[in-house]
């Protein structure tokens, strides 16, 4: 493992532990580790990363200045993969782009943004995210921003997707802060539209969170989701 590699795993470490300070230090030291190793797509990836502390410090504290520096962080790492000669660098940086336009509620810069890590992923897909499971989480990240965009046939992609990424190979902790995530967002879509529904997604997310005692931030997620819905 390389040094920024050690210092990006670090980070993303932090992170989960929700020691955000940490881990946006570490991402400090990976960002100049990766820059002496010449490795674009990895200070790329590492901003994007930042980009999701920062969401991660916004959710805990409400506090509108860190989707501000999300967005940042998230506009910085797309301009770094475009500048590598590796088209496949844009995958993450460009899902990361997505997520924080999601979060901001501008789901037509949202959608655009994972079109794009979608059609990337299919076609230049990155070695380290060459997986059917990255593929069903983009198109349930997309799906679910057509779907606050208007496009109601968006919800049928949706459950498609989650059910590829249900049966694809995944480590058991990424799948299941995946899936969850992805029943999260069909109960928070259909909360109006179809509120049994709603509440049959939301209980099958919670199944997944208990059934998984590091799943930490899923669960705090899901109690403010829960509450939100009532």
């Amino acid at each position: 493992m390389s040094k920024g590699a050690g210092f990006l795993l670090d980070s993303n470490m932090q992170r989960e532990r929700e020691e955000y300070l940490e881990s946006l230090i570490s991402s400090d030291k990976a960002i100049i580790a990766f820059q002496e190793e010449g490795n674009l797509g990895k200070v790329a990836e590492t901003y994007s990363a930042r980009s999701i502390t920062f969401i991660h410090l916004h959710l805990k504290t409400k506090d509108r200045l860190y989707l501000v520096l999300a967005k940042s962080a998230a506009s910085t790492a797309v301009d770094i993969a475009r500048l590598s000669k590796n088209q496949s660098d844009l995958v993450i940086p460009l899902l990361g782009l997505g997520r924080v336009h999601s979060k901001l509620e501008e789901y037509s810069e949202a959608s655009k943004y994972y079109q794009e890590a979608l059609d990337h992923v299919l076609t230049n897909p990155p070695a380290s995210h060459d997986r059917p499971s990255v593929v069903a989480d983009i198109k349930i990240h997309l799906a679910a921003s057509q779907y606050k965009t208007g496009d109601r046939s968006a919800i049928e992609r949706l459950k498609e997707a989650l059910s590829d990424l249900e049966k694809a190979d995944e480590d058991s902790y990424t799948k299941n802060v995946w899936v969850s995530g992805g029943y999260m967002r069909l109960a928070e879509l259909l909360v109006k539209d179809n509120p049994e529904e709603s509440k049959k997604y939301l209980a099958k997310a919670k199944e997944i969170i208990d059934s998984d005692k590091r799943l930490t931030i899923r669960l705090k997620q899901w109690t403010e989701l829960s509450q939100k819905l009532k």
